[in-house]
């Protein structure tokens, strides 16, 4: 609706009147809407169809980095991330900020639904920086998130899109954590072996294959 009615409020006010109307409209959203991680649709179609001053675009951006966590775990804030890191990474230190707090904070938002698909948003988008700085922070803990589904999506999302630089070393690591078994107790463990299988070389093949058939079997008939 916002991106019906804009447009023609636009044409009708015009010049500079405009110019301080979405100004306006921005510092509002800006300080009020965007905190409470509510409206957060309304925030991205301003960034759709608003043409926003530098200034605004920066002031909305701080707002949106400095309440990053709490706007994820909010359906339509983790809408309005993806966009944000799709749309306008290269707007510059705001929107890196936003990509790094999404680093930062990749456990506890692993467990959540809206969380997770910021994670796999951002890994979806193959910045070599960002998959590097994501692979390493994870380093050394992996089978943490595949304790719940929303972490395994997270897993197989990073496995797929990082290939062979470090799919490898995630499957290792996995496969050779002896908490493997308990985080896998469900049937949606079978699934997750299942399909980072498909990535899987030599040695660590063999042992999913291996661990599909002594543990994972048994899931899939529940």
């Amino acid at each position: 609706m916002l991106g019906k009615l804009i447009p023609k409020h636009a044409k009708i006010v015009g010049g500079s009147g405009a110019e301080k109307q979405i100004s306006r409209i921005v510092f509002c959203l800006s300080y009020f809407t965007v905190p409470l991680a509510i409206g957060s649709h309304v925030v991205a179609e301003c960034f759709r169809i608003f043409p926003v001053p530098a200034k605004e675009t920066e002031s909305m951006l701080n707002k949106i980095a400095d309440y990053c966590s709490e706007i994820a775990v909010d359906e339509n804030g983790s809408k309005l991330l993806q966009i944000l890191l799709s749309e306008h990474y290269i707007i510059g230190s705001c929107v890196a900020e936003i990509a790094q707090t999404v680093i930062s904070n990749y456990y506890y938002w692993s467990q959540d639904r809206f969380g997770s698909s910021v994670i796999q948003h951002l890994i979806g988008l193959e910045k070599p920086n960002l998959l590097q700085d994501l692979v390493h922070a994870i380093q050394g803990i992996f089978i943490d998130l595949c304790y719940n589904k929303y972490g395994r999506d997270v897993i197989k999302k990073l496995i797929g899109a990082s290939k062979k630089k470090y799919a490898s070393q995630i499957i290792s690591e996995i496969i050779n954590d002896r908490g493997l078994v308990a985080a896998l107790v469900d049937p949606d463990g079978y699934s997750f072996l299942k399909s980072i299988k498909n990535y899987a070389k030599g040695t660590d093949l063999k042992i999913l294959n291996v661990l599909i058939r002594q543990y994972a079997q048994p899931l899939k008939k529940q």
